[in-house]
């Protein structure tokens, strides 16, 4: 089974050592909110994403590697909860996404190749 967002957030910051107030300042949401997302119980915006990736200085990339990102109806299900996105705009998104990690994946592969 693959990790949720917010088991690969919990992940990473323990592994860093980081706790999990400290990564809540610098992402600039509360701990109790961190927790939530941790928990499985919210999912981070776009935004917090991207916050949260910068205080575990990974990539949002990173942060969204070994996450269940399978299924379409997941990730639909985020996009639509985030804004007021029609099907065709949700679409586009969710490919943008899609290449986006493809590109990070062949970046890494080459990384680790030394290619």
């Amino acid at each position: 089974m693959r990790e949720s967002i917010g088991e690969r957030i919990r992940s990473v910051r323990s592994a860093q050592g980081i706790q999990r107030a400290e990564l809540a300042k610098v992402a600039g949401c509360t701990p109790q909110y961190l927790a939530e997302i941790e928990g499985g119980n919210k999912e981070p915006s776009l935004g917090l994403l991207r916050r949260l990736a910068l205080g575990l200085r990974v990539t949002a990339g990173d942060l969204l590697d070994g996450v269940d990102a399978d299924r379409e109806d997941h990730l639909a299900a985020y996009l639509s909860s985030k804004g007021d996105w029609s099907k065709d705009e949700a679409r586009a998104i969710r490919s943008d996404i899609e290449t986006i990690l493809r590109l990070h994946h062949a970046r890494k592969a080459e990384r680790t190749t030394g290619g």
